[in-house]
């Protein structure tokens, strides 16, 4: 992923070059110093705005980060700049065609798709449905931007074994050559790194966890799995778990390959369509909304972030659920059309991978500018306001680059690396006041100008109860 694909992994990216910042050589300390100097004020600036943040966010829906940048439409279809600057930093670091993929996606899905299947409200799908419902939108929602992400890690994973395997047959036919850096197996790849990169590289791969070992204990945690799992869940049984653990491995080369080029995890998707198909399959009679419950866990392999309101509910739970109902009473459970937009979106993915794959090897001009495919995927159900922050961040790495391509070049990981890591640090301070029951003081929210008229309206008859 790192080494051949150069994914950036932005979030790794960031940590790196923070732990980086206290170790500086001898060599280049100059510029070292320069750069940890603009890293920690980059640092302290996130850390400081996200604190102010705060003071605005006293209940849902308040702050900046649910600021209608765009207008109240525009928010409503989830386009909009929350001001996040995880994902600016995020932005600066991931390749430009990756934030244009995301922005696309956004464009596609909730500028044009998502209206027009809303407009068919009450003849695709009961129009008394809430919008959460899966029966209804969401299920468009989750399911085709499933197909895309699948479509897209599925090719990759593919492409990959057909390498790997046509690789191990020229080795096996013509004895190994010499390399004096281990890990780049291509000769011309070896000629354009530089004696830096190659070195790198050699550090990088040099501290691998043996192949046999890694496959040996795999093979060990299934076979307690399989024995332990169907004792635990009497409605799975050893085969589910077999089949679980025979086809995790795709899944999370998808999730580390979908990672590393958007900095989204998304093992919450490959969950919820292990729900779905181990529902279906095991049916209701037979337990099948728990045995896809648990199924989900298999495949994702944590265990989700657990509320304090009301208890403790995890926050997906009811969709998980809800995935699983569906799932057990069948596919024609799912909106009209919703298979086939699945199929189509999922053939078209897979046509960008190929597409991008032949324009690489025939090297077109064009294969720098053909989208990401699993980019355009992931706002489909998240939504736009990420993509926006990513693409602010793209054009302030632009505008830098043109004004002072040296400094941009030197400086921007670190600017980057400080805005992600001082907002993610902020969120420990965050949830210890939120422990110690201390609430933000203000809510900030902004209205329409009709629901303004309304809600000065209602405080004026609070304040003159006797004029009512």
């Amino acid at each position: 992923m790192i080494i051949s694909y150069k994914l950036t992994y932005p979030s790794g990216s960031a940590t790196a070059h923070l732990i980086n910042s206290f170790h500086t050589p001898p060599q280049g300390a100059i510029n070292a110093k320069q750069q940890v100097s603009i890293l920690f004020k980059s640092f302290a600036g996130s850390f400081l705005w996200s604190l102010f943040q705060w003071f605005y966010s006293a209940g849902p829906g308040c702050g900046f980060s649910s600021f209608p940048t765009f207008g109240m439409e525009a928010y409503r279809r989830r386009f909009y700049f929350d001001f996040s600057a995880t994902y600016i930093g995020v932005g600066m670091i991931c390749p430009y065609i990756i934030n244009f993929s995301l922005l696309l996606g956004s464009v596609v899905s909730w500028g044009i798709m998502w209206p027009y299947i809303e407009s068919k409200r009450g003849l695709w799908y009961d129009a008394r449905l809430p919008r959460s419902s899966l029966h209804g939108l969401n299920g468009y929602q989750i399911f085709i931007s499933i197909a895309m992400i699948i479509g897209d890690g599925l090719f990759n994973f593919l492409i990959i074994l057909v390498r790997t395997s046509y690789d191990m047959y020229l080795k096996r036919r013509r004895p190994a050559e010499a390399k004096p850096f281990a890990g780049i197996d291509n000769s011309t790849e070896r000629q354009v790194l530089s004696f830096d990169d190659r070195r790198r590289t050699q550090v990088f791969l040099k501290d691998q966890i043996p192949t046999s070992i890694a496959a040996g204990a795999y093979l060990l945690l299934a076979g307690i799995s399989v024995v332990a799992i169907p004792h635990i869940f009497r409605q799975l049984k050893p085969k589910h778990v077999v089949w679980a653990y025979a086809v995790a491995p795709v899944f999370a080369f998808c999730n580390a390959y979908g990672t590393g080029l958007t900095d989204w995890s998304l093992s919450s998707s490959y969950g919820k369509l292990a729900i779905f198909i181990f529902g279906a399959s095991i049916g209701a009679q037979n337990g099948g909304v728990v045995a896809g419950l648990a199924a989900c866990g298999l495949m994702m392999g944590i265990a989700y972030d657990i509320g304090l309101e009301e208890g403790y509910p995890a926050p997906y739970a009811k969709i998980y659920r809800g995935i699983a109902l569906l799932g057990v009473n069948g596919w024609n459970q799912l909106p009209k059309y919703c298979l086939r937009f699945c199929l189509a979106f999922f053939l078209l993915a897979m046509a960008i991978c190929a597409l991008k794959e032949v324009a690489k090897q025939r090297n077109w001009w064009m294969q720098d500018y053909i989208p990401s495919a699993l980019g355009m995927a992931v706002p489909f159900f998240l939504g736009s306001f990420f993509t926006i922050d990513m693409c602010v961040g793209s054009i302030v790495l632009y505008l830098w680059t043109k004004a002072d391509p040296v400094k941009a070049h030197m400086f921007a990981p670190a600017v980057a690396s400080g805005l992600i890591c001082g907002d993610g640090i902020w969120s420990l301070p965050s949830s210890i006041l939120s422990l110690l029951n201390i609430n933000p003081p203000m809510c900030m929210r902004v209205f329409s100008a009709e629901t303004n008229f309304h809600v000065e309206e209602f405080l004026w008859t609070l304040r003159n109860p006797a004029a009512t």
